[in-house]
């Protein structure tokens, strides 16, 4: 993979997308973006991510505006650059860190049309410059 001076890159664990053509699509799940990476007007990278239980329930939204949680699990910020947000019982749903300004890492257990997806195991993928999302889950109807 040849990297360039203008990509960007975000991180999953075991998979990792290249791009630089913004709002990049990362995740698709049954016909919506469920994360989208844009640019702000100071070039900062901005993450757009709803995070839902299976009964719809807000678990944490990331957009232009910053992020919340929902009171009910918990949020901590080991550093100024990383949110990582729990359940009760202290499993870890949502872990984001900004990296730098052309890097994100991206962590989350998320529920797309009843089944619950691992954003990072998409297995030891790379996906560069991809038009569209980088992954698409279809219904299940």
């Amino acid at each position: 993979m040849v990297v360039h001076k203008d990509d960007y890159f975000i991180l999953m664990k075991n998979s990792t997308s290249v791009f630089h053509d913004f709002p990049h699509v990362v995740l698709q799940g049954a016909g919506k973006n469920m994360i989208t990476i844009s640019k702000s007007s100071g070039g900062l990278l901005v993450l757009t991510m709803d995070i839902r239980t299976e009964k719809n329930a807000l678990v944490a939204r990331f957009d232009e505006q910053g992020f919340e949680v929902n009171p009910t699990f918990n949020k901590r910020h080991p550093d100024k650059s990383t949110i990582i947000v729990e359940d009760a019982y202290g499993k870890e749903i949502i872990k984001v860190r900004y990296v730098n300004r052309r890097a994100l890492s991206v962590e989350a257990k998320m529920t797309i049309d009843g089944r619950e997806v691992n954003v990072p195991g998409f297995g030891g993928m790379c996906m560069s410059h991809s038009f569209g999302a980088d992954v698409t889950f279809g219904s299940r109807h």
